[in-house]
């Protein structure tokens, strides 16, 4: 939060402001450069060190391990929701307390962005919105972060793990000209031309990182089985 309000801060006195929520735009990209990162390494810690300390084998004899991995999991998803639903929604209330609007300049309009017309008139609802549409991003995130805590035994890697696929992907979307399809396109606001940033575009980001998700889990699940 502290970061995201600098960097508004920072875009509000140094960009030309044409609407309130255009410093949370500007200043929200830089920020959610390490977005995955923020949505993994505070909530995956814990399991990690459960499972590299042996506790969940003593745990086993008092509650059944499944069922304790399932409320490990859900507190820390939970979490990861709710911090990331706070953060945003405190970034757009910060943008529109900051923004300068600059009278009597004719700039670019929202028109064509998702919700554009509730992205001028209404930031309120939209900052809403848009929080709670990007903490179920986080969650996602958070989900591929949690299944590296349960299978990877190095702890630098389990942290940069989600962090590094997700700037992989970019990149790969970024070179072959498919940024529209890409999964940070679809958590970071209005990164696009209107024309790019249309929801069967921000589906198809989401799926290909579903998908992602679900054959890291299965190649980690095959490693460990071979190992043991």
């Amino acid at each position: 939060m502290t970061a995201l309000f600098f960097s508004i801060n920072y875009s509000s006195k140094n960009s030309l402001v044409l609407y309130p929520i255009q410093p949370f735009i500007f200043g929200s990209e830089p920020v959610d450069l390490f977005f995955p990162l923020f949505t993994t390494i505070p909530f995956v810690w814990p399991i990690y060190f459960l499972r590299k300390d042996n506790f969940l084998e003593y745990v086993s004899m008092r509650i059944k391990l499944n069922k304790y991995l399932v409320f490990q999991t859900l507190a820390s998803l939970a979490l990861c929701f709710v911090m990331v639903l706070l953060v945003n929604y405190s970034g757009f209330l910060f943008s529109l307390r900051m923004a300068n609007i600059s009278t009597g300049v004719q700039g670019p309009t929202l028109t064509g962005y998702i919700l554009g017309e509730m992205q001028l008139l209404d930031p309120l609802k939209f900052g809403l919105l848009w929080s709670f549409y990007k903490a179920v991003i986080g969650l996602l995130i958070c989900s591929l972060g949690i299944i590296f805590a349960y299978y990877v035994k190095n702890l630098f890697l389990m942290f940069l793990a989600p962090f590094a696929l997700i700037f992989l992907e970019n990149f790969i979307t970024g070179v072959t000209g498919l940024a529209r399809f890409s999964f940070t396109t679809t958590y970071v606001l209005n990164r696009l031309s209107p024309s790019a940033m249309v929801p069967k575009n921000l589906l198809v980001g989401i799926s290909t990182f579903i998908v992602l998700t679900i054959i890291t889990q299965r190649v980690l699940v095959h490693h460990e089985q071979q190992n043991y």
